[in-house]
């Protein structure tokens, strides 16, 4: 199956879609993983396939890096 998985927003909102997502990677599925660039280390560290979306931003201080 092939699934997109989307978070927007701090580690509270991330963390949890990222298990998700990993999850289903292990069970043999093709996930995209679309989120701020800011969390793209994170994803392919889960062995996700990333689309980044938007400008990257700190979403700890709100500024665009």
């Amino acid at each position: 199956m092939k699934c997109i998985v989307s978070s927007f927003g701090s580690a509270g909102d991330f963390l949890p879609t990222l298990s998700v997502g990993a999850a289903l990677r292990r069970r043999g599925h093709d996930v995209r993983f679309v989120a701020n660039p800011f969390h793209e280390s994170r994803a392919r560290n889960a062995g996700l396939n990333f689309i980044p979306a938007g400008e990257r931003s700190d979403l700890v201080t709100g500024y665009a890096a």
